[in-house]
């Protein structure tokens, strides 16, 4: 998801409005080419958060309860993540991977290098040949908000700008933010052994 907003080229500014017990964070972003808008919505309120994109085709993401939900409309279906389930999937990727090194190793030498060759790069874990950088571009006034502006580069091409203004409000929405990234966190762990 982080290189598809990398890449997706936008300036946001982050506005914010309090909702009945909980803050509402407005994320507007621009494809540079297309000069296209879509405006994203969080909502988060104690340990809950809500993640609405702009555009239908996405899922909406609540997390809630340490666990993950994410719901397709399109298709009116729904999955749930938790820490349990992430456990277990990282548990058979894990195994799946052992297997595969197995298999790799009892082929012949020539038929091992061709098949590690064909599967180097493909894993996200071994990395990303894509440089992206972030660096401020000084500041600018986006309606009553002061802003500060970042551009972002990809492989030292102009992808996107990022408009940020200070969001006072946004300390009712840390604690949300916090416990998402602790649960995040754990998912990661339970993947630590497998290729993603």
């Amino acid at each position: 998801m982080i290189r598809k907003l990398l890449t997706a080229v936008f300036p946001a500014l982050f506005l914010s409005s309090i909702a009945v017990g909980g803050v509402v964070l407005e994320l507007e972003s621009r494809d540079l080419p297309d000069g296209k808008v879509v405006t994203d919505h969080l909502y988060a309120q104690g340990e809950m958060l809500r993640i609405d994109t702009g555009k239908q085709a996405d899922p909406t993401v609540i997390f809630r309860d340490e666990s993950l939900v994410i719901l397709n409309d399109r298709d009116r279906t729904y999955s749930r993540v938790d820490e349990q389930q992430a456990q277990a999937l990282g548990a058979q990727l894990s195994n799946m991977v052992r297997q595969m090194k197995g298999h790799l190793d009892s082929l012949p030498a020539e038929q091992r290098e061709m098949a590690e060759s064909m599967m180097k790069g493909r894993s996200p874990a071994e990395g990303s040949s894509t440089d992206v950088r972030i660096e401020p571009a000084g500041s600018e006034k986006i309606g009553e908000y002061s802003c500060q502006k970042y551009v972002i580069y990809q492989d030292g091409k102009k992808v996107g700008e990022l408009f940020t203004a200070p969001v006072e409000a946004a300390e009712d929405s840390m604690e949300a933010f916090h416990a998402m990234a602790r649960f995040t966190t754990k998912l990661l762990q339970s993947f630590r052994n497998t290729p993603l």
